[in-house]
């Protein structure tokens, strides 16, 4: 399958900056480790680890793309949402890092609220404690589950999620947010392409007519949380739909012991498509 292929490009990567645990130079060694030719870094809500790892990856023949992953609500409750990636962003654009900027604020009051609700139940956090796992990135709901971790009160992230933070724990804080045409559109104003982030995650197949319809330009077929028989879902999906694939692990760091970092793959003609598409978004250049 192309997202078993050697070499290639993992589109879906996290550093400090935002919920992962590498720094820039762990993450391109650990590219360069299993073989990577490219990657493109897609912390939460932030771009602010791009040159950081561009500057990591100079001597290391790796191509570094810009790219971050945004939360969208698809609930009038905000209990359910997709996550979408931009790939190819300009990260200077000044209406990116203005969007990026609220997101972040979004994410952290959303955080601060699920402190306070596991506070009244009992279950006793310092939003300091949290706030230091998150520096110098900015603040999600892992970070929160690492601190109840570490605070004895969960013995695993999978089970604070389960116990406490997923929709329906009593911890629980919907997400707020813009919605998904105007994150698409954004992603656009900054040059880039809006991909569908590891669909067989947050089973949402229902909105991909409408995402489509709203300029979304790729789905992440391949992803290490995808089965052989989702991965052909979402391949006939996006060409239904006349749909770019993209592919990435989403990786972290490590995950119950497992590296996912190139475990999803593209081509570099698969890359290059993904490229041609975002440079439509580009103003023209004029010398």
């Amino acid at each position: 399958m192309t997202a078993r292929k050697p070499h290639g490009a993992d589109l879906h990567l996290h550093t400090v900056y935002s919920d992962g645990v590498y720094t820039p130079e762990t993450l391109v060694a650990a590219a360069c480790e299993h073989d990577l030719r490219a990657i493109a870094l897609t912390d939460h809500d932030s771009v602010d680890g791009v040159e950081p790892t561009r500057r990591a990856a100079r001597d290391a023949g790796l191509g570094v793309i810009a790219g971050a992953e945004f939360g969208v609500p698809v609930s009038d409750e905000g209990d359910e949402e997709i996550h979408l990636v931009g790939l190819f962003l300009e990260v200077e654009s000044s209406a990116l890092r203005e969007g990026l900027r609220r997101n972040r604020a979004q994410r952290k009051q959303r955080v601060m609220e699920m402190i306070e609700k596991l506070n009244r139940i009992g279950v006793t956090l310092r939003t300091e404690e949290v706030l230091r796992l998150a520096a110098p990135g900015n603040v999600t709901r892992l970070h929160l589950a690492r601190a109840l971790v570490q605070a004895g009160r969960a013995r695993s992230i999978h089970a604070a999620f389960k116990r406490w933070l997923r929709p329906g724990a009593p911890a629980f804080v919907p997400r707020a947010g813009p919605p998904a045409a105007e994150t698409i559109a954004l992603i656009h104003r900054a040059g880039g392409l809006a991909v569908m982030a590891h669909p067989g995650k947050t089973l949402r197949d229902g909105e991909i007519p409408a995402l489509a319809e709203a300029g979304l330009d790729a789905i992440e077929a391949y992803c290490p949380d995808h089965s052989a028989s989702q991965e052909l879902r979402y391949l006939k999906l996006a060409a239904q739909h006349g749909l770019l694939v993209g592919a990435g692990s989403d990786c972290h760091g490590d995950r119950n012991g497992r590296i996912l970092i190139g475990q999803a793959r593209l081509d570099e003609d698969q890359v290059e498509a993904l490229r041609a598409r975002a440079a439509t978004y580009r103003e023209p250049r004029h010398g």
